[in-house]
């Protein structure tokens, strides 16, 4: 029987390919799984059957991990991807070779990904969001210029492993949450809401004076013990840092670590994969080429490989390694934000607890297609926008960087009109498709090691910006009602053409078709015998809902249907 085991290499130790690390491993096919990571290990005795037994490096200190460490260029903690030594390159259309240098969408680079160092919701995509195509077709969403596509599979077929996932995260939900906007589900959450955020209380009031449904926000946080972690104790560093006690539920203290304490799975971090190695004539992965530690080249082989290190990332990768497919890098999305911004009289306490303990789904359309019927305004259809955060604004050394020195700094901390009595409102806009939006090899720009580094040809499609123009105005009434003195709107475009959002999808888009897709619907390339896409860059559309969990269901799927056909 050992004889017949097989052996995997996993790029990438984030939200997909911790969870296909645990899913090949439990599938009994395996004898080894090696998960190679380009950023370092901040978790000592990861593997540990005792989780109290694993001590991190990380802490609650601002100055720290906010302000001394990383490049300092645009950075804001610890493991961001250096953007002086990794750059990327941007441009709105192909008429110039690159308007920007620097931090585009770049996600911390660590054991663990980029979810390390997010504040977590924990979402689903509804129904009605993998069939985009559909719902154009029946009710008149313009998706001209853009390829919107159905997914090649449904919500149904995913369902089972969202709910995997929120168990083995340890996800923090509502009993129930808005009967039309919610999808429905197999199993509850895992445990109740934690303690909601005060300035959350204040905004939800005027939300629902003006007929909207705000609900506790559905968050990978522990708020009780779970599985040996303890439970979050507010402490209002989880955007942009690190979680210091394990609470948060990140891919290395969740599915990464089950899948280590298999005992069929290894993490080497420090290891810098820059090519697939291909045989038979370019149809199937023979070894993977990487820096390690010391920046010594080295090779390693296996049976199969699964790309999970970012959509962005990932077709850079397959670029770099001279795959020949035309597709690959096309239909990049990010989900566009819209904001809107009130300043209140009294204190809201916004560095307090959770990010943004609320959210509403009013703007991002029903979960079912069959209830666009009544989705619609004056004959039209309501736009697709996306789900909308309550939050607040930056901590302390943040705040104190805004205000110009002398006696006027003093006075505007003391008022601190930039963290204590700010409120802020944050739509995560669907963003189309288009084969104009992608990621190909920068030709005039490398980075420290000599590779060419990824070049972002993006603009923003009518369909996203026509849905903020639409619900922004909502969201200023919104502030207005629950009492805000005065606000301000924040179109996506108005700040920089640059999303900023670090939700990216596409670039290895799964489809039925190998003429407009990259990946099958088990995330295998169409055109490579042993090579699987994990992570958000097998994503056809991108919906209007935080990408993280599902990049988690869809790693455990496509590593246990891997498994299976290997």
């Amino acid at each position: 029987m050992a004889k017949n085991l097989k052996t995997a290499i996993i790029i990438g130790s984030g939200a997909g390919g911790s969870m296909a690390a645990l899913a090949l491993a439990q599938s009994g096919r395996f004898e080894r799984i090696t998960v190679l990571e380009k950023g370092p290990n901040y978790y000592k005795g990861l593997g540990q059957p005792n989780f109290n037994d694993m001590t991190v490096a990380f802490s609650n200190d601002e100055i720290k991990f906010g302000q001394r460490a990383g490049s300092g260029a645009s950075t804001d903690s610890l493991d961001d991807a250096d953007v002086l030594l990794d750059p990327r390159s941007f441009r709105t259309s192909t008429a110039v070779a690159r308007e920007f240098v620097g931090d585009v969408q770049s996600l911390p680079q660590l054991v663990g990904g980029g979810l390390t160092h997010a504040d977590w919701k924990a979402r689903r995509l509804r129904p009605a969001d993998f069939r985009l195509k559909t719902l154009a077709d029946q009710f008149g969403y313009d998706i001209t210029n853009s390829t919107t596509v159905d997914w090649p599979i449904s919500y149904d077929d995913l369902e089972p492993f969202y709910a995997l996932a929120e168990q083995i995260i340890g996800v923090q939900g509502p009993a129930q949450l808005p009967e039309l906007f919610a999808p429905r589900r197999s199993s509850p959450y895992p445990m109740p809401p934690g303690v909601p955020q005060y300035l959350a209380r204040v905004v939800t009031v005027g939300a629902q004076q003006l007929g909207l449904s705000p609900f506790p926000a559905p968050t990978g946080i522990t708020s009780r013990p779970y599985r040996g972690r303890p439970a979050c104790n507010d402490c209002g560093f989880d955007v942009g840092f690190a979680c210091p006690i394990g609470a948060k539920g990140t891919p290395a203290v969740t599915a990464l670590r089950d899948a280590l304490l298999t005992g069929k799975v290894s993490v080497k971090p420090d290891s810098h994969v820059f090519r697939l190695n291909m045989g038979k004539g370019g149809r199937e992965v023979e070894s993977v080429a990487f820096l390690d530690e010391d920046g010594s080249p080295r090779e390693l082989a296996a049976d199969i490989f699964v790309l999970a290190a970012s959509a962005i990332e990932s077709a850079r990768l397959c670029l770099l390694s001279g795959l020949s497919n035309t597709l690959i890098g096309a239909n990049l999305m990010f989900q566009r934000e819209t904001f809107a911004i009130g300043i209140f009289a009294q204190q809201l306490h916004a560095h307090r607890g959770r990010s943004s303990s609320f959210q509403l789904d009013d703007f991002a359309g029903p979960a079912e297609i069959a209830d666009y019927k009544n989705f619609r305004s004056g004959g039209a259809p309501l736009p697709r926008g996306g789900t909308t955060e309550i939050s607040g604004s930056q901590p302390l050394i943040s705040e104190g960087q805004a205000y110009p020195f002398g006696e006027a700094h003093k006075q505007s901390m003391r008022q601190s009109p930039l963290r204590e009595h700010l409120a802020v409102l944050t739509m995560e806009g669907e963003d189309l498709p288009q084969a104009s939006n992608r990621v190909d090899l920068d030709p005039g720009l490398r980075d420290s090691h000599g590779f060419p580094v990824a070049r972002i040809t993006y603009a923003s499609h009518p369909y996203e910006l026509n849905a903020a123009a639409h619900y922004q105005p909502i969201m200023v009434d919104v502030l207005s009602t629950a009492g805000a003195l005065s606000t301000v709107p924040v179109m996506p475009n108005q700040m920089s053409p640059i999303p900023a959002s670090r939700h990216i999808m596409g670039t290895l888009r799964m489809g039925s078709d190998p003429a407009s897709s990259v990946t099958d619907a088990n995330g295998k390339f169409h055109d490579v015998a042993n090579l699987y896409a994990a992570d958000g860059s097998v994503f056809p559309t991108s919906g209007g809902m935080n990408p993280s969990l599902t990049i988690m269901a869809l790693g455990y799927r496509i590593g246990t249907l891997a498994a299976r056909t290997t």
